[in-house]
């Protein structure tokens, strides 16, 4: 399929991926984009490069690894999150 998939992450545009292009299939998440200690929201694009169109054979959520760290990973990050407000008078 020639397309290009979007990831967006609570609001961040987190990923881009491009099959015929680039390898890249896993998109790693850090604090601060992902709330640990509440809802997130994950939206997905997908726009087809052909009149033939396209369409996601699979999308999945992993655990990618699983560390031992000081780092304090169960904070409350919503502080590095804004807000959302409704700004479609710009649009």
């Amino acid at each position: 399929t020639t397309a290009r998939v979007m990831f967006w992450i609570n609001g961040y545009q987190y990923g881009k991926y491009v099959p015929h292009i680039g390898p890249q299939t896993r998109f790693p998440v850090p604090p601060g984009v992902i709330n640990n200690r509440g809802r997130n929201t994950i939206a997905v694009s997908l726009w087809a490069q052909t009149d033939a169109g396209a369409k996601l054979d699979g999308l999945k959520l992993v655990q990618y690894g699983q560390y031992q760290t000081d780092f304090k990973f169960n904070r409350d990050w919503s502080y590095l999150q804004p807000g959302w407000e409704d700004r479609a008078e710009y649009a």
